[in-house]
């Protein structure tokens, strides 16, 4: 069977993964090692992350920019609108896996699902259906928050007329789409994992614990960067020796966040290492970290949260909408954008090695359900079905 996967959201050198390209990643090398075909639509920065993941895929390429800001996107849209890679004219294949709900995926998947006709299915991915009205969203401006919003409805007017399978990354996203109008015979909810005998064995091979906390995640303030200096220096003035590992953001991002722990005075109680492309030194860090700090404002599924569990990393998060039903009391919660509510327990949790350990085997053993492979395969298994299958499922 082949697939061809639209990911056109992967652009500028070295770029960062959102949440959904690393679950297309994860999954696609599982169903390329069962003998699926993988065909991928992307920018030329998208090869070199596929061999980082172990993924080889034949590649169509529209042309990326070497940034990654919010104007690269609006470019990206407008190449997904007026570009056509001359490699897909005649493309033969099953189904197109659009792995985001933005227009720059969501467009060339109605492209060539128009061009194909009846021959090819269309499979889309929904992460987050952001609520209205946008500007009520914290932590992203106006107009971007406006552009975000605009570009999802449009893209979801585009999948209910026609996709032929919606996949909604957690339930209460599958109901938002139902409730947009999305037919939901059409609408199934999935899931996302972790590599666990990558995890389980990195964590087995760290031997001591070198930073109190990690955060891993963009520099990005709706995902809590702006937050952060402000909790760890609360936590630093408890804890003097306190050490953070902050892991992600360019170097753009990552010299403006730096710039900020320096002028509070952290620069000895935090280190930076930017985005961590091998998985199993992802893992070690996450290993080698007492706890992962999740003090995001906007998250669906949250996959960190799940890789933390599998090293046996406890977690403390923000209770952002979505995450709570998904890991329930398996991570330490605390009330959404009270900073100082964070720092107190960060504190509580370092201080108390107990509760750590309590922590760990219960995170460990929650996540055991939640491994790749099996959701590949359950998700394969939900595509290729038959549609009266499906409604059964």
């Amino acid at each position: 069977m082949k697939i061809l996967a639209i990911a056109n959201g992967i652009i500028g050198h070295r770029p960062g993964l959102s949440g959904g390209e690393v679950r297309f990643l994860e999954i696609a090398k599982r169903w390329q090692k069962n003998g699926q075909e993988i065909e991928l639509l992307s920018s030329e920065s998208a090869g070199q992350i596929c061999q980082d993941f172990g993924l080889s895929v034949k590649l169509h390429i529209i042309p990326g920019t070497k940034s990654s800001n919010r104007f690269s996107y609006i470019l990206r849209t407008l190449q997904a609108i007026f570009y056509f890679p001359q490699s897909l004219r005649d493309f033969k294949g099953d189904f197109i896996y659009s792995i985001n709900d933005s227009l720059f995926d969501v467009i060339p998947a109605m492209r060539l699902k128009a061009r194909c006709r009846s021959r090819v299915k269309w499979v889309a991915l929904v992460h987050w259906i952001v609520p209205s009205p946008p500007w009520k969203r914290r932590y992203s401006g106006i107009l971007n928050s406006i552009l975000f919003f605009i570009n999802e409805r449009i893209s979801l007017w585009l999948i209910k007329s026609s996709a032929d399978l919606v996949l909604c990354v957690s339930e209460a996203t599958a109901a938002s789409a139902r409730a947009f109008g999305i037919d939901p015979k059409k609408v199934h909810a999935v899931k996302c994992g972790v590599d666990l005998a990558v995890a389980q064995s990195a964590a087995r091979d760290v031997k001591e614990k070198k930073y109190d906390a990690i955060y891993l995640a963009r520099l990005h303030e709706h995902k809590g960067s702006a937050d952060l200096s402000q909790i760890w220096m609360a936590v630093a003035g408890s804890r003097k020796d306190a050490l953070l590992l902050v892991a992600g953001g360019d170097r753009e991002d990552e010299e403006a966040v730096r710039a900020v722990f320096d002028k509070l005075g952290l620069e000895k109680n935090v280190e930076f290492c930017g985005y961590i492309f091998d998985v199993k030194e992802k893992f070690r860090k996450l290993a080698e970290s007492r706890l992962l700090l999740v003090p995001s404002y906007s998250e669906n599924w949250g996959i960190t949260i799940g890789e933390a569990m599998a090293c046996q990393t406890p977690v403390v998060a923000y209770d952002a909408q979505g995450l709570t039903d998904i890991w329930r009391d398996n991570v330490s919660w605390v009330p959404l954008g009270d900073r100082r509510a964070f720092a107190v327990k960060v504190l509580e949790r370092l201080n108390d090695h107990g509760f750590l350990k309590h922590m760990s085997s219960k995170g460990a053993d929650f996540i055991r359900q939640l491994d790749w492979q099996t959701i590949a395969e359950e998700e394969l298994k939900l595509i290729t079905a038959a549609p009266e299958e499906r409604r059964r499922a």
